[in-house]
């Protein structure tokens, strides 16, 4: 069950900061814009492991967990233990006063031989104690610039700039420890990032802080820019690490547990719409390279990547197709018969929405005497021209339509193996395993499986999978979930596990936006479409609408019209598409991301639609 007995203490994470966060003044900036818009005014922190013993071994998993920040201050729920497209909390995102609950991320610690099999979960019992060590570290207002720059993000001492309420311990069960830091010239300001708990069976439970954001200067600027130095948020990362007790009658043996990592990121509005590379993909690639298998499955290893495209639709949303030319479901080609669209993709007609049952069935066929393989053969062989290739002196950049364009996301390419795998599928290196009877646009539930049934040996690997499937994998610029440092293969040590002698705690997300209302306010579809909603289906009593996620501040600039019978690409208005896709000021985002709405798919709808559910009454 996902719903958490309330906190025994309710507060207010700001009832202690000794000043406003941000200028009381400066609230009406974000309406203010808003009318003007619409009248058309434009090292290593942690102790050395302890030794393994040969004969008993320790891992806590996930490796690398996020759990996500919520203004809720009564209420959490749990990362699902096994990712799935549908999942939603228990009782729904929001608490009963409508505030976004915390996401947390549940650590388990497993006993492995010494062959690395996994011999069974540990829990606390009455010859068990696992005491449990955690190091949530902020640094985004301290670092560097963060492209490199060498150029200061701050001129203050970086001690001051940056939140670290030091090592925090744990143990037992059913116990909570709250987690708060000082930031400040003068550590005048505390800020909550966030919560540890144990449950009945000792298992770690790690919240991050309720979203807030400020500054450190009594009369700041506002957050113009994706980094700004005279803010901070109450996010954060760090190590996880744990020391097991065991009492063996007379004598009590101590084995040091294998560490893991915590990040705490924005609420996920969005989890139904998997990124086109995620952050599982990128750290299987960076951690843990294997080459791909010589033959590969189109249901376990080529479908997974091609569903990911058309999903896309949920948040850039094909039905607003014709303002921009371009949208997920026409990833590859065009639907329709639209001349003005076709001219501005000149790509494979038809061939975009890949859930299309013509096209999907090409996508799959394998066999040299169908009647429409050597047209299944033409569509894979499309499909790869049109890839960024990320190998080596691979080309990396094409204009619309062209070879070497997508994804059509700013700094984006598919990870080497998700390339290498597609490459063995354009190859017809690949097995035609797709059940005929399965929808690919809803695939039965057990494609993606449970948690529980899961037997002890898989239990680690789908806990690491599961907390980073959710995370956008790229373009880390600078990110939403984690920074860039989770692309570098020297951040880890062994697969998926980020080595403690090489990051220190706040390292993984202090190159992200500041606050991280600001970045996510910029990320635009360009840049994050699979992370952030920018047209959502809002269902009303009329029937569907198609609706700005970011209304009622959002941007709202005028685009450039296409002349009759040109391309839309000709006189397309890219500032004004990013814009339009952007609340009007980043300060509209500091105040109101707990009133967005999130995805979530409607039941009653008679074929796949994932519409926009819990927006905050009377925003």
């Amino acid at each position: 069950m996902n719903r958490a007995k309330h906190d025994p203490k309710p507060h207010e994470p700001w009832t202690r900061i000794r000043h406003p966060t941000h200028d009381s003044s400066l609230t009406v900036v974000c309406s203010a814009l808003l009318a003007l818009t619409l009248i058309g005014v434009g090292s290593s922190e942690a102790d050395e492991e302890g030794e393994a013993d040969a004969s008993r071994r320790f891992q806590i998993h996930p490796s690398i967990g996020i759990a996500r920040v919520g203004d809720s201050t009564s209420d959490y729920y749990l990362a699902p233990d096994s990712w799935h497209r549908d999942f939603i909390p228990e009782d729904g995102y929001r608490d009963a006063e409508g505030k976004i609950k915390r996401m947390g991320v549940r650590f388990r610690i497993y006993e492995l031989d010494a062959d690395g099999e996994v011999l069974g979960e540990v829990t606390a019992t009455a010859n068990v104690e696992i005491q449990w060590r955690v190091h949530l570290v902020n640094k985004k207002a301290a670092k560097d610039h963060p492209f490199g720059s060498g150029t200061p993000l701050n001129p203050e001492d970086p001690a001051t700039m940056t939140i670290d309420p030091g090592v925090q311990e744990i143990a037992g069960d059913q116990r909570e420890v709250e987690v708060s830091g000082f930031i400040g010239p003068s550590a005048e300001i505390e800020v909550k990032l966030g919560d540890l708990k144990t449950d009945d069976d000792g298992r770690l439970v790690v919240l991050g802080g309720h979203g807030a954001a400020g500054s450190w200067k009594a009369s700041p600027l506002p957050p113009g820019t994706v980094h700004n130095p005279d803010w901070f948020d109450d996010t954060s990362d760090g190590p996880v690490r744990a020391t097991i007790l065991i009492t063996e009658g007379d004598s009590i043996q101590s084995f040091e547990a294998r560490s893991a990592w915590v990040v705490v990121a924005p609420p996920d509005y969005a989890h139904p719409v998997m990124n086109l590379v995620t952050l599982y993909d990128v750290v299987r690639d960076r951690s843990d390279p294997a080459p791909v298998a010589s033959t590969v499955s189109f249901t376990s290893d080529v479908y997974p990547i091609l569903r990911r495209v058309p999903h896309q639709q949920w948040t850039l949303m094909a039905q607003l197709a014709s303002r921009f030319g371009r949208t997920a479901m026409h990833a590859h080609g065009i639907q329709g018969t639209d001349p003005v669209l076709a001219g501005a993709h000149q790509m494979h007609r038809g061939g975009g929405d890949f859930f299309d049952p013509k096209v999907f069935l090409k996508l799959h066929i394998n066999n040299p005497s169908h009647p429409r393989f050597a047209e299944a053969q033409g569509l894979r062989m499309h499909v790869l021209d049109r890839l960024k290739d990320p190998r080596p002196g691979g080309a990396t950049s094409g204009g619309i339509g062209e070879p070497h364009s997508m994804p059509a996301v700013e700094q984006l390419t598919l990870t080497p193996t998700q390339y290498e795998t597609l490459s063995r599928w354009r190859d017809d290196l690949f097995v035609d395993d797709w059940d005929r009877a399965w929808n690919p646009v809803d695939p039965p539930a057990d494609f993606e499986p449970e948690f529980e049934p899961l037997s002890l040996a898989d239990q680690p690997a789908a806990l690491d999978r599961a907390a980073l499937e959710g995370g956008m994998g790229g373009p880390f610029a600078p990110g939403i979930d984690a920074g860039v440092l989770l692309a570098d293969e020297t951040t880890y040590d062994e697969p998926f596990h980020i080595s403690l002698s090489v990051v220190a705690p706040g390292d993984v997300t202090e190159r992200l936006g500041v606050p991280w209302q600001a970045g996510f306010n910029m990320a635009t579809g360009q840049w994050a479409p699979g992370a952030r909603p920018v047209y959502v289906i809002v269902k009303t009593d009329e029937g569907y609408t198609t609706e700005f996620w970011t209304r009622p501040y959002t941007a709202q600039v005028p685009l450039a019209t296409a002349p009759a019978g040109s391309s839309v690409m000709d006189s397309m208005d890219f500032e004004g598409i990013n814009a339009n896709q952007r609340m009007v000021h980043n300060l509209c985002m500091v105040d109101h991301w707990k009133h967005l709405g999130f995805l979530a798919r409607d039941l009653d709808a008679s074929e796949l639609m994932y519409i926009e559910t819990e927006r905050a009454p009377g925003f």
